[in-house]
């Protein structure tokens, strides 16, 4: 799995701009029996046939379903609001005067919905046989735990030492979700074979 930048302009103003730009997986790691993985990537160039890296992360991920602990959190998309038409509630009166005989209890509001909501992308493909309608975004693409990481990632092992994300979600997630120098790698960097 690498991911590539022809020309990377570093965030970092005193750094300035490097060519063929690699990250790669460097160190995976899996504690089978703590059900923890971590998968540390480097950011690197060559000079002169030298290997120079410009940064470091590891992404560690823990837990899985029923456990207490974990690293998962629920991927967010932004859908159309399937409630178009203005409506009114009735809610409680926040200045209720139960001693003014004049003071309601309740009060009528009107309700206009807003033109988008928010959704756990999991729930939503569920309840929608696994599609998602045709305008979304992903409003925040989540963390896995250590199941799902499983899942993200292949090979990393004595078998196969190269590990690859066949999974389009995972690709974008990882663009999303990786940092080096300040900024997710997806606004520069690009998956390459």
């Amino acid at each position: 799995m690498k991911l590539f930048c022809s020309t990377y302009t570093s965030p970092i103003d005193i750094e300035g701009t490097f060519t063929d730009v690699f990250i790669e997986d460097s160190i995976v790691s899996i504690q089978k029996s703590k059900k923890y993985l971590s998968v540390t990537f480097e950011m690197y160039y060559f000079k002169n046939e030298q290997k120079i890296v410009l940064d470091q992360r590891t992404l560690g991920f823990y837990g899985g379903s029923g456990d207490s602990e974990t690293s998962k959190k629920a991927a967010i998309v932004s859908i159309p609001n399937p409630i178009t038409e203005p409506y009114t509630e009735v809610i409680p009166n926040p200045d209720y005067n139960s001693e003014d005989p004049e003071s309601l209890e309740f009060i009528t509001v009107p309700i206009t919905p807003s033109e988008t909501i928010n959704v756990a992308l999991m729930q939503y493909l569920a309840d929608n046989n696994g599609e998602l309608p045709e305008v979304y975004e992903v409003v925040d693409f989540g963390y896995p735990d250590f199941n799902t990481a499983l899942q993200f990632f292949n090979g990393g092992d004595r078998n196969n030492l190269d590990i690859s994300i066949p999974n389009p979600f995972a690709k974008l997630w990882l663009k999303d979700s990786l940092v080096m120098k300040n900024q997710k790698v997806g606004s520069q960097f690009e998956f390459i074979d």
